[in-house]
């Protein structure tokens, strides 16, 4: 897992995290006027803003940095690294979380159920367990569990995402393909040697085919897979708020 130093936080973490950290600040003092926050200018950046920029852009309308740290981290993102992740190019499983204040109006732990089948198109399962309930998908590659929990200060959201079966299935047909295409390239070579030479030419132009097309695949899945959980995370999130 990145430090806090090291996290980047997308467009919709950086407007969560300053309007949070402007109510905190409120809450400290009641004296103050309440900060307005619309209309802040985000840096262009596609990786995303690093917490010196937030804490920066908070600053000039007045949030105080340590408001925005406590801010921050309310917001995670896991991603389980192992050393198979790092072989695989990404990781397999992604676990983002977050704590919400209670608004007025803020939805109920069913509707906010209902509104995540509505956001996955998928029904799935939901069971309730004491003040918690948790939603998951049932019958997808693709594991997705959303646990939510009411307490006095607000609702926890946690989102995790198990893409396990997906990666054994993305590396399963990239190998394979890799396989078929150094044969063919060995078979080109001289197709009177394909059992002898032309095989051995083929395993080893298509296995290294085949792991780089599947590492490369990986990697592309694994931002798609952070950025499900982050989305899911902060759809839930804006309807407690």
């Amino acid at each position: 897992m990145s430090s806090s130093r090291d996290q980047r936080y997308t467009p919709e973490e950086f407007e969560m995290i300053v309007e949070r950290a402007a109510a905190l600040q409120d809450e400290s003092n009641e004296a103050s006027p309440r900060l307005e926050t619309k209309e802040l200018a985000q840096p262009d950046s596609d990786e995303g803003m690093t917490l010196q920029a937030v804490r920066e852009i908070a600053a000039e309308v007045g949030v105080e940095p340590r408001f925005v740290e406590e801010a921050a981290r309310s917001l995670q993102l896991r991603a389980q690294h192992s050393v198979s992740a790092t072989v695989l190019g990404a990781a397999l499983r992604y676990d983002a979380r977050g704590s919400f204040p209670h608004a007025p109006g803020g939805a109920s732990l069913s509707q906010l159920v209902e509104r995540i089948r509505a956001e996955m198109g998928h029904d799935g399962e939901a069971r309730e367990i004491l003040d918690s309930v948790e939603w998951a998908t049932v019958g997808r590659m693709t594991k997705t569990t959303v646990a939510l929990r009411d307490h006095d200060e607000g609702t926890d959201v946690q989102v995790r995402v198990d893409a396990s079966g997906l990666a054994a299935l993305t590396w399963v047909g990239s190998v394979g393909l890799g396989f078929l295409a150094g044969g063919a390239v060995a078979s080109a070579v001289d197709p009177a040697t394909t059992f002898g030479i032309a095989t051995a030419l083929g395993v080893g132009v298509g296995g290294g085919i085949g792991l780089g097309m599947a590492r490369a695949a990986w990697s592309r899945v694994g931002h798609s897979l952070q950025a499900r959980a982050r989305r899911l995370r902060d759809t839930v999130g804006r309807l407690v708020r």
